[in-house]
């Protein structure tokens, strides 16, 4: 596997489990759910228009998506460069595979996360965040 598609890899496994803070509300949770909240309230502007808590919420979760994605984006980056650049092809391949199968598993079977915007529970795993 190229160096490049192993940084995409453990940017996208980074990108799904990741949990990150917010500011203004007690939450910890991956890049993932910060851009598809910001998705659907770009959706409700456009559809419904601007103004008020829809813009505020708006620039507060893009910001807070695009914060995120740039540190896991370094992260995966420093990681590809510092540690897989130096390994053989072969080894850089199983490393990279089961890295990012941790951090989703990790996700997946942990309460990583604390969210406000779940109806059900503040705590989740991964898969109970997007339920």
């Amino acid at each position: 596997m190229p160096l490049r598609l192993c940084g995409f890899v453990l940017f996208v496994a980074g990108f799904l489990s990741v949990p990150f803070p917010m500011l203004g509300f007690d939450a910890f949770v991956p890049a993932v759910r910060y851009a598809q909240l910001a998705a659907v309230l770009a959706v409700l502007r456009v559809e419904e228009g601007g103004g008020g808590v829809i813009d505020t919420l708006l620039v507060l979760l893009g910001g807070h998506a695009i914060a995120a994605s740039l540190a896991v984006a370094l992260g995966a980056w420093l990681a590809t460069r510092l540690v897989l650049a130096r390994l053989p092809s072969r080894l850089r391949d199983h490393v990279t595979v089961i890295a990012a199968t941790l951090l989703v598993a990790l996700a997946s079977y942990g309460h990583a996360y604390t969210t406000p915007f779940h109806a059900s529970s503040a705590h989740a795993r991964l898969p109970e965040l997007f339920r």
